[in-house]
């Protein structure tokens, strides 16, 4: 009874370490990837609606215009989970872009030197929120929070199934251990009966024989699992490092990019248009469509920064600029302008003028390297009855390109 009751007090929790082990790596891996989103889910909210407010002038007045609000209000609500979105002047004054449902003391807030993101916070009713900050100008900032109670949860259902696997992990090697343990007591009575027949003189059959194999299995089978162990270790380490390496703040901003500048097939000023990114372009990749009842824009360009994310911030600010303000003056002004203040080192633009005679001819920019730029203008002339969204349709499955394409054909009178 001694015997196999060391054997399940050792066999068990061995089952329980090892269940514990990989259902704790398991927790913490997915708890990081999780709260790695919301961060990183709420600062891209904070920082978009900062550079907004910084882009554009007379901010406040335009705040409070109910068109803006509702508008803004619309586009806040796309963003998951989020619980609140305000403009804070300088003299402490709230604008809310997206009402929080349940209170927010924003006096505790102060103007941030950077966009940054919080810790887990709890109001008053311990509710778990994420919370970032932007500087949207010399005084004034954006606040956001975002509800963190689904992740919570989430975490809390991990957590109960992570127990109860712990649980039937120690079931089944309770379980497997006694009949491991029964085993070998088994042969350890006949060995310790074959020893007695033999100092007796008596012949021992085969059955008798000395044999603990089950030991051996045991110990063959705990070798077995420490090695799964440590393979399923070195596999989430290297899973882990290959992650670290995916979410660089590099890979992240031409993601972002790549979401924000979304393909745009328009009809402007008498005008088909359209434009895209296609296969890798650079963070600070930009394009930017604008017209009025007499001219159409299209303008590609790409920013100039120490980092990929600051290269994003730039381009995002400079399409703003040229979208709002590109044909307030003269074309050539603004895009000077435009230059210089978002550090913009390629740009090419066409403008196409509403009242002139139509021409077959389908106009190409193309923010690429040469010899694809060569391709790509070559490929535009060969069927001038195409549209423009077909013209790139065509560039980005013949030529797989990298870089910023825009293809405008005039219509028909």
């Amino acid at each position: 009874m001694k015997t196999r009751l060391i054997i399940i007090l050792f066999s068990v929790p061995l089952f329980i370490a090892l269940g514990l082990m990989n259902s704790a790596l398991l927790y913490f891996q997915e708890r990081s990837e999780a709260e790695s989103a919301l961060h990183e889910q709420a600062l891209s909210a904070a920082v978009t609606a900062a550079e907004f407010i910084r882009s554009t002038s007379a901010a406040e007045r335009i705040l409070r215009d109910p068109s803006r609000i509702t508008s803004i209000i619309a586009a806040a609500s796309q963003i998951k989970n989020l619980d609140g979105f305000y403009f804070i002047n300088g003299d402490g004054e709230a604008t809310a872009l997206s009402p929080a449902s349940n209170p927010w003391g924003l006096d505790s807030l102060s103007q941030p030197t950077a966009p940054t993101v919080t810790p887990f916070a709890l109001d008053a009713s311990t509710h778990p929120y994420i919370i970032a900050l932007a500087p949207a100008g010399p005084e004034s900032f954006i606040a956001v929070r975002l509800d963190a109670a689904p992740m919570v949860a989430q975490l809390a259902v991990l957590r109960r199934n992570t127990l109860l696997i712990i649980c039937i992990a120690g079931v089944i090697g309770a379980l497997l251990a006694w009949q491991v343990a029964h085993r070998i007591v088994r042969d350890l009575h006949q060995n310790r009966g074959a020893m007695a027949a033999l100092e007796a003189g008596e012949n021992i059959s085969v059955k008798r024989a000395f044999t603990i194999r089950e030991a051996r299995d045991l110990a063959d089978a705990v070798r077995l699992m420490g090695a799964s162990q440590q393979a399923a270790t070195k596999r989430l380490e290297l899973e882990s490092s290959r992650r670290d390496h995916q979410r660089s703040p590099n890979s992240s901003a031409v993601k972002y990019s790549q979401s924000e500048f979304k393909p745009v097939s328009v009809h402007l000023a008498g005008t088909d248009i359209a434009v895209r990114f296609m296969g890798e372009t650079p963070a600070g990749s930009f394009f930017a469509v604008c017209a009025d009842k007499d001219r159409g824009v299209v303008v590609v360009g790409e920013c100039s920064a120490k980092t990929a994310p600051d290269a994003l911030a730039l381009a995002l600010a400079a399409r703003r600029f040229l979208q709002n303000h590109l044909l307030d003056s003269d074309i050539n002004e603004r895009l000077k302008l435009a230059k210089t203040a978002y550090s913009i080192t390629s740009l090419e633009y066409i403008i196409q003028l509403a009242n002139v005679p139509s021409t077959p001819d389908i106009r190409l920019l193309a923010l690429t390297d040469a010899g694809i730029r060569r391709q790509a203008k070559h490929f535009s002339g060969i069927d001038p009855n195409a549209a423009p969204i077909e013209v790139l349709n065509g560039i980005e499955a013949l030529l797989k390109p990298n870089g910023v394409f825009a293809a405008i054909k005039q219509n028909k009178a």
